[in-house]
């Protein structure tokens, strides 16, 4: 059976690097994100980094600041701002995306990112088990043992594709020059869709709900047996059922 590259050292430990990534417009429910994440855990993980990646325009707030503080104390955590420039949609997401994977990159390559696998997430994701890390970076290394650096939700239209919210190696950037550019007009996932599929594996826990609203509990409680994240939310009825259904009131 084949196995992905993925390091340039022998080993290294297993779990996932968690980018968050958000701009002015969506930081508050990014922020809120962060902390359901954090208070989801009972103790602190040692198998979590948990990256704050802003656009380049988006400045550090006391709530950013705030939000940050109180994830280290269940993750490692960092603040990074993103170099490349971007903005409206879809030109504003390309460059986020872009930025982000290109930092983890150079992070790996440096020896400075200890754990390569990148789940790029964003604010309109959500949990639906307490559990989700585990099970995705479970997931993410059969991909990698299958010989495969993506893990992601396989979309069939308009064409076959990834959705963005992903689990990649950092190796990917470096081996797939493609990805390093996107037509400003042109949305991200779509674009990349051919060298992202080369490189994955599809899951059914990661899960797009695309513009759901007004979820209900009873939906949610049918799902999440077999997933552990959902994307594409488009109100705040996921959250609200996460944060009563898997935070034990913190």
């Amino acid at each position: 059976m084949a196995t992905a590259r993925r390091n340039l050292v022998p080993w290294e430990p297993p779990g996932l690097t968690v980018v968050l990534q958000y701009w002015d417009g969506d930081e508050a429910p990014a922020m809120r994100l962060a902390r359901l994440l954090a208070d989801i855990e009972p103790a602190p993980r040692a198998d979590i980094s948990l990256v704050f990646f802003r656009r380049f325009d988006t400045i550090l707030t006391p709530l950013s600041w705030e939000t940050f503080l109180h994830c280290g104390r269940k993750f490692s955590v960092s603040q990074v701002q993103s170099k490349r420039k971007g903005a409206g949609h879809p030109w504003g997401c390309n460059e986020l995306w872009s930025g982000a994977l290109s930092c983890m990159a150079r992070a790996w390559r440096r020896g400075s990112l200890k754990r390569p696998s990148c789940f790029f997430i964003e604010a309109d994701g959500c949990p639906l088990r307490s559990d989700w890390a585990s099970l995705l970076s479970a997931e993410h290394e059969a991909s990698i043992l299958s010989g495969k650096r993506v893990t992601g939700a396989l979309m069939r239209m308009p064409v076959p594709h990834f959705n963005g919210s992903l689990i990649a190696e950092a190796s990917v950037w470096w081996d797939r020059a493609s990805l390093h550019g996107t037509p400003p007009d042109q949305a991200w996932d779509l674009f990349h869709a051919a060298a992202l599929l080369q490189e994955g594996r599809a899951t059914s826990l990661i899960k797009n709900v695309y513009n759901a609203r007004a979820a209900s509990a009873e939906m949610l409680d049918a799902h999440s047996p077999e997933t552990a994240w959902v994307c594409n939310a488009k109100d705040t009825s996921l959250i609200e059922w996460a944060e009563r259904t898997l935070t034990n009131g913190h």
